[in-house]
């Protein structure tokens, strides 16, 4: 999932970049959550940096599930200027 979101921001991560994803998603019943927990939907953060950004680029997304194998669908909700 981090990789298809960093894919959508490609144009300025040639080259060098460090990156930080945090996804969360919510689950009825007390489930435990972990990376390989399969959800419908995730809340995503990502902070990206490196010699093509001049400030770090945050932005937010929610993450949907799709019928695809290892795709998914991407709603950005907001984003820094330093992502474009």
């Amino acid at each position: 999932m981090s990789a298809q979101i960093h894919k959508q921001a490609a144009a300025r991560l040639r080259g060098g970049f460090r990156g930080e994803t945090l996804c969360s998603g919510r689950v009825a019943g007390g489930q435990t959550v972990s990376s390989t927990t399969e959800l419908d939907r995730w809340h995503c953060t990502l902070e990206l940096g490196g010699a093509r950004f001049p400030s770090p680029c945050k932005a937010e997304a929610n993450v949907f599930a799709t019928d695809q194998a290892h795709r998914v669908r991407i709603e950005w909700l907001a984003e820094s200027r330093f992502c474009r």
